[in-house]
């Protein structure tokens, strides 16, 4: 599928781009270095008509369906009373396809939502525009309480709650939850008034493997993406 290509291979080649971009800069080859610049300067962009017109495709590579307690009709009724959610998700997986269909699958209303994400994802240049689509908010606790404080979906939130530790557990040939020592997302809903909706993406985490030895991990947490 080619937009999950795309979306990996951002993952894969933002690093490498940088560290060249830097580097031309510093060798006075500005060229090469203008889309890096423009990200820099230019904030991420939330578009819910990319990802329902745009995506398509993906759901059906991955033959995306969902398996619900409540409707869309039920959710959608909470949401125009001001109700919010904090949407936990697991498992993490390498990059999360389940969470990139879903925002093609759902209904207008719901691609309000925002999803946490770590810091870094939304400050690295290039990174951040591409991810960003999918109206990415920092996953600080200030950033989230004062995200809550809107009404609906719009005040809603998703957030994956096994985070980097979580990625680097995924296995093919098991399920593997990293929640034991995350609660923090439960303090947040007892201090905000926010109720809880659990979400399971089956097969997020069979889709890409990852490479678990070495220092990567370590580097990850250092850099600030949990």
């Amino acid at each position: 599928c080619v937009q999950s290509t795309a979306f990996a291979s951002t993952y894969l080649f933002t690093l490498p781009y940088s560290i060249y971009s830097i580097y031309s800069l510093y060798n006075r080859r500005v060229v090469p270095a203008v889309p890096f610049l423009l990200s820099c300067v230019f904030p991420a962009i939330h578009s819910p008509w990319f990802t329902k017109n745009l995506l398509g495709p993906m759901c059906g590579y991955f033959s995306y369906s969902e398996i619900r307690e409540t409707s869309d009709e039920e959710l959608s009724k909470h949401f125009k009373t001001g109700k919010s959610y904090i949407l936990a998700a697991q498992p993490h997986g390498v990059i999360s396809f389940c969470g990139m269909c879903s925002a093609n699958y759902c209904i207008d209303e719901f691609r309000q939502i925002k999803t946490a994400a770590a810091s870094v994802v939304t400050k690295v240049p290039i990174l951040k525009h591409v991810m960003g689509v999918f109206g990415l908010i920092d996953a600080s606790s200030k950033s989230l309480k004062r995200h809550l404080k809107n009404k609906g979906a719009s005040g809603s939130v998703v957030i994956y709650i096994g985070g980097i530790a979580e990625l680097f557990k995924s296995s093919r040939k098991e399920e593997r939850l990293y929640l034991s020592k995350r609660k923090g997302f439960i303090k947040l809903a007892l201090t905000s008034g926010t109720d809880i909706l659990p979400l399971y993406l089956l097969g997020n985490t069979s889709t890409l493997t990852v490479v678990k030895a070495g220092p990567l991990a370590t580097l990850s947490r250092k850099m600030g993406v949990r």
